[in-house]
């Protein structure tokens, strides 16, 4: 959420953050779609088919959180604690590193920490006291029947996340998961032609591989430094 989002909220809840999603689909007139998600977003995904399952047709999951155990809690308390010593930009600055580690996840680092500018230390503190309903609701999800298509795109470098998006998959037969190597958490961005390649087969209803290569190239600081200058 960004400094200026209205209307604001004393708190957040993943019922909040679908019902805003599905209140824009309700304006447009949208009966009936393809949803993409990318990281929590997964599970935001989940909330909306949960909420709503006449409106979601397939269901693509890049980066996707499934997993509700000891190093995620470890994280969101990590994350609590250190709000009292660092300012929360430090935090994630941090916490992307440790996501993210490699070179060529430069980008995605960058990107990661160019979207935290647009929070303010409120809307940040809302964020991370999500978690409460965020484990509770990853409980329902890893429980629940999944009726609709979908595929989990997952890069084989996410040390954190790629095992439980994994067993997520094995045990629901209408889920798909294809891995893009040589890429981290954030998959789509690191190898975009191939993921939308990936995407586009799987709504098409075409066949797709299970595993593919991407040689993403490490961006060096300075061209990264460059994307934030004006163009002429």
């Amino acid at each position: 959420m960004s400094k200026d989002i209205l209307p604001e909220f004393p708190a957040y809840d993943f019922d909040i953050v679908a019902e805003d999603i599905l209140k824009v689909l309700d304006h447009l007139g949208i009966e009936k779609a393809h949803f993409v998600s990318l990281s929590i977003g997964s599970v935001i995904l989940q909330k909306i088919d949960m909420l709503r399952p006449e409106l979601v047709d397939r269901m693509v999951m890049a980066g996707a959180i499934f997993d509700g155990s000891w190093v995620m809690h470890l994280f969101v308390h990590s994350a609590r604690v250190l709000n009292h010593i660092l300012p929360f930009q430090a935090i994630y600055w941090m916490f992307s590193f440790i996501v993210l580690p490699r070179r060529n996840h430069r980008m995605s680092r960058w990107i990661f920490r160019r979207q935290s500018r647009r929070l303010t230390q409120l809307e940040y503190l809302k964020w991370v006291e999500l978690y409460k309903p965020f484990f509770k609701l990853l409980k329902d999800v890893m429980s629940r029947h999944v009726a609709k298509p979908s595929l989990v795109v997952m890069g084989d470098q996410d040390h954190i996340f790629f095992k439980a998006a994994q067993q997520f998959a094995e045990v629901h037969r209408n889920v798909r998961l294809s891995v893009i190597e040589n890429c981290g958490h954030v998959c789509s961005i690191e190898a975009p032609e191939l993921f939308n390649e990936l995407v586009l087969k799987f709504l098409d209803g075409a066949e797709f591989p299970q595993r593919v290569t991407a040689t993403p190239v490490p961006m060096s600081w300075s061209e990264l430094k460059a994307l934030q200058q004006p163009q002429a």
